[in-house]
């Protein structure tokens, strides 16, 4: 339920999940730091203690993932100067046959975005 980098409260004061420990012997795997000076650990479900009905422990907001990649490309210019760019050679020189406009050029394309 939680991930490493959650903010969460509990005892009506914020947090931030800092660790979760992977030992299945661990009853309270789910470690929160509420400040510089004061940690505690939760099961997996939130609770301060195994037997308590509610959790203790409620997610605020999970941070976004930032993903990056890239992948070989190639662009071609339209009519009016925007670069368009394409997956393979073939289509970017099909467009660029049709529409008139400049070769195709190969390029690397990175990009990034957060989900």
């Amino acid at each position: 339920m939680f991930e490493v980098g959650d903010i969460v409260e509990a005892y009506r004061v914020r947090g931030k999940v800092d660790e979760i420990d992977s030992d299945p012997n661990n009853l309270y795997p789910v470690l929160v730091w509420f400040d510089s000076l004061y940690s505690d650990c939760f099961t997996l479900d939130g609770k301060t203690r195994s037997w308590h009905k509610e959790p203790s422990l409620k997610l605020i907001e999970r941070p976004k993932k930032k993903v990056t990649g890239s992948f070989d490309g190639y662009f071609t210019e339209d009519e009016k100067g925007h670069k368009i760019i394409f997956n393979s050679f073939q289509e970017a020189n099909d467009y660029s046959y049709t529409k008139e406009v400049k070769y195709p050029k190969k390029i690397k394309v990175i990009y990034e975005y957060e989900e």
